[in-house]
């Protein structure tokens, strides 16, 4: 078995120059982190103008993006989804007031047409193109003429 030992330790004591020395030392080093934190905080402060006027352009712009957003949304609603020039009939809802009503449901009649009323549906949701109503066109009288048929026949 082999024994073994650690050496000892001498204590190495600092003279007092060496340790004013340290001391002058890290306060030098405190000192310079002070001025550092100082310089950042003096630039900090320069910029403030800068960003206050960057902040004011900013919400500017955001309120007139905003506005914009909001006036596409507008025009989007406002136009047709088909492709068409012409915009649907807004017809007011047929509802009986209450002393048109009957006293029995039975013997209530609807009101209006169901199929006005889906294609009235249809075309303001943009599944049907919307026209407008063309004008019946003006129909002729007929005219009467006397047939030649009876005129050439000879005796």
């Amino acid at each position: 078995m082999v024994q073994m030992m650690n050496q000892t330790v001498k204590n190495k004591k600092k003279t007092k120059t060496q340790r004013n020395k340290q001391k002058r030392h890290k306060e030098r080093e405190l000192l310079e982190s002070q001025l550092k934190e100082l310089k950042a905080r003096i630039k900090q402060l320069e910029t403030i103008p800068e960003l206050s006027t960057s902040t004011s352009n900013t919400t500017e712009t955001s309120t007139q993006t905003k506005q914009q957003q909001a006036n596409e949304r507008r025009v989007q609603k406002e136009t047709r989804k088909l492709g068409s020039k012409h915009t649907p009939l807004e017809t007011p809802l047929e509802v009986k007031l209450s002393d048109e009503l009957s006293d029995s449901l039975r013997t209530l009649k609807p009101e209006g047409n169901l199929l006005y009323d889906q294609m009235n549906k249809l075309q303001s949701s943009g599944m049907v193109e919307v026209r407008k109503q063309s004008k019946q066109k003006r129909k002729y009288k007929k005219k009467v003429t006397e047939k030649w048929t009876y005129k050439d026949f000879k005796w």
